[in-house]
């Protein structure tokens, strides 16, 4: 779009009307941002839970291989639910700091610079914690996977065993 077409768009509309817009996405971006940290927290607890289960219930502790791939998809789903308190803990700060300028009407580039610079610190941890919670739940099935086939093979040459012996037996 040209200058020309901008002006025109703008000047449809009245300054009062731009910003109930802008506010309509700012508050659709924060209950974007609400729902991710909560569903990264709720994946990210919810696998420990499961992986703990798995264990108590399915694959025992002792006979369990590859141990560390667990110990470190648990390393890093709690590396998830830290990055996420981190990231909330720095937006309500960061959010404080830019009403501060806000009210202060220190509304400057550098301000805006400052907002934009803070907006990408929080998109970082975002991400990163995105990034741990899939490489935290992709080795927890990684264990899951191997020990259930080793427990599987298991049960199996255990069979074989009492099958060859009770045909001895007879």
């Amino acid at each position: 779009m040209d200058n020309d077409n901008q002006k025109r768009v703008l000047d449809g509309s009245s300054s009062e009307q731009i910003n109930q817009q802008r506010q309509s996405v700012q508050n659709v971006i924060d209950q974007i941002e609400t729902d991710f940290e909560k569903k990264i927290t709720y994946i990210s607890a919810g696998s420990l839970a499961l992986s703990l289960t798995f264990l108590d219930k399915i694959v025992q502790l002792d006979s369990a291989e590859y141990y560390f791939i667990l110990v470190s998809g648990w390393i890093m789903l709690a590396l998830t639910l830290s990055i996420n308190l981190i990231s909330i803990l720095l937006s309500r700060k960061m959010a404080v700091k830019s009403l501060e300028e806000y009210d202060s009407n220190m509304i400057t580039q550098t301000h805006l610079r400052n907002v934009k610079k803070r907006n990408n610190i929080i998109g970082v941890l975002d991400f990163s914690s995105l990034m741990s919670l899939l490489v935290g739940i992709f080795l927890i099935i990684t264990f899951c996977s191997i020990n259930l086939e080793n427990t599987k093979n298991e049960q199996t040459q255990e069979k074989n065993v009492n099958t060859r012996y009770k045909s001895k037996l007879s």
